[in-house]
């Protein structure tokens, strides 16, 4: 963690200090109400139908406690109105973030901001805690950031957290999370929404190598003409860890493009899942959508589920989806040991360059660094 960073007094509504119950953990408002009456999100909900967060947390005996975090730059810490809207029809992430209680930080981008370095926000926690942590992100027209997570959990222990982003007309927004919590104990879910204006463009990469169970769902709305949504994802799942990626992008203005680019590494008894959709509403004409998942399998026991998805209701569109599942490749394994490189090398190579193909896709050399040293340190 960067030692220049400054604490970050975020705002909490309550602290109590011993929470036995899993409802003790919920704020006084409608959110919580709901989940008092339709529970938490379970796999009879066809969005979660391979994540079952009620039984995740089952046996988990939790304190909720103040998200424990710095952010490197205090400057842009003010109040926004930024509101993703959500249905309440059914529990979701959206719901759990919004009942539990917790902490909020607000970031605002004035216009025409750009900063040479990026803003960083580092995550910790205590063992046996929940920390919900609600971020609010606008980035006014003009503007031009890179934002970067880092999380660190070690011990037992539940992140849960909410990111709200508005990103106006000329804007982008750079989004890097490098999430390398407890393997053995720890959950994670998060959910971000953002909302993309003309000539919008927000791109998010993810590396999770950490996390007993996890759950990560994306929200996109291209509003304004032009814009660009760029989702990419690399989960290294290992042990008997479960890791979940959820995609919605909602295609909701003419002439907007989105790409979907994710890959797991899956070994011993780990599980993942991929649930990508792409959303053409009627007045997107001219949309061009894709969506890539590659799944390598390290293990006969290693399971991938994938569950891709195009909704179309424009007739002028270029859309695309694909998914790929299966052990390493032995032509070029063979080619690599044939040259006289020992089998395990052979086998790292190819496992660098699987993963190399993600990040590739965002030029930010320091996040590049941090990333390349978690997979080795996952490799090794």
């Amino acid at each position: 963690m960067n030692n220049n960073v400054t604490s970050l007094p975020v705002k909490s509504r309550f602290r109590p200090e011993n929470a036995t119950h899993f409802f003790d953990l919920f704020d006084h408002n409608e959110y919580a109400d709901q989940l008092r009456a339709q529970g938490l999100p379970t796999n009879l909900l066809e969005r979660f139908k391979f994540s079952n967060l009620a039984q995740a947390l089952k046996k988990a005996s939790l304190t909720a406690s103040d998200p424990q975090i710095h952010l490197s730059d205090m400057r842009f810490c003010a109040e926004n109105n930024v509101v993703f809207d959500v249905a309440h029809n059914e529990p979701s992430l959206w719901t759990v973030a919004r009942a539990l209680r917790g902490g909020d930080v607000h970031l605002t981008f004035p216009k025409n901001t750009k900063l040479d370095q990026a803003i960083y926000l580092n995550w910790a926690d205590h063992v046996g805690t929940m920390q919900n942590l609600r971020v609010k992100i606008k980035v006014e027209s003009g503007c031009d950031i890179i934002f970067v997570e880092k999380t660190a959990a070690r011990g037992n222990g539940w992140k849960n957290q909410s990111i709200e982003i508005d990103v106006a007309a000329n804007a982008r927004l750079i989004h890097i999370r490098l999430l390398d919590d407890d393997v053995a104990s720890s959950l994670h879910t998060s959910v971000i929404g953002a909302v993309l204006a003309r000539d919008a463009r927000y791109e998010c990469l993810t590396v999770n190598v950490g996390s007993s169970w996890s759950r990560h769902e994306y929200h996109m709305k291209l509003q304004g003409e032009n814009g660009f949504a760029g989702l990419y994802g690399l989960n290294l799942l290992k042990g008997s860890q479960f890791s979940d990626s959820t995609i919605l992008i909602e295609h909701q203005a003419p002439h907007c493009q989105s790409s979907q680019f994710f890959r797991n590494l899956i070994d011993d008894s780990a599980q993942g899942v991929f649930q990508g959709k792409i959303h053409v509403h009627q007045i997107a004409q001219q949309t061009d959508g894709y969506q890539l998942c590659n799944n390598l399998l390290l293990s006969p026991q290693a399971v991938m589920n994938v569950k891709p998805e195009l909704e179309i209701y424009a007739d002028d569109v270029k859309c695309s989806h694909g998914t790929t599942t299966g052990a390493l490749d032995e032509t070029p394994l063979f080619y690599l040991r044939s040259r006289g490189i020992p089998e395990r090398d052979a086998r790292r190579l190819l496992i660098e360059s699987f993963v190399g193909e993600v990040l590739d896709k965002i030029n930010h050399d320091p996040s590049r660094t941090e990333a390349d040293a978690l997979i080795a340190h996952w490799l090794s």
